[in-house]
């Protein structure tokens, strides 16, 4: 399965993708909030996880550009 990790912390991006990674999965980080959308116009994603908090970007406006 393909995850799209939208993290802005690379300590915690990093322990994601290693977690789906061991878990069989593909997973793919944006790091920032603007970002997430351009990633998932770019590739099909079967799940994406999305940073509650996230520096100069609202997440509600990153989840309606999803």
């Amino acid at each position: 399965m393909r995850i799209l990790v939208i993290e802005d912390d690379p300590k915690i991006a990093r322990l994601l993708r290693k977690g789906c990674r061991d878990a069989g999965h593909t997973a793919d980080i944006a790091a920032r909030g603007d970002a997430g959308p351009r990633r998932a116009r770019e590739n099909a994603f079967a799940v994406t996880a999305l940073d509650l908090v996230l520096p100069a970007t609202d997440r509600f406006e990153v989840l309606r550009a999803l």
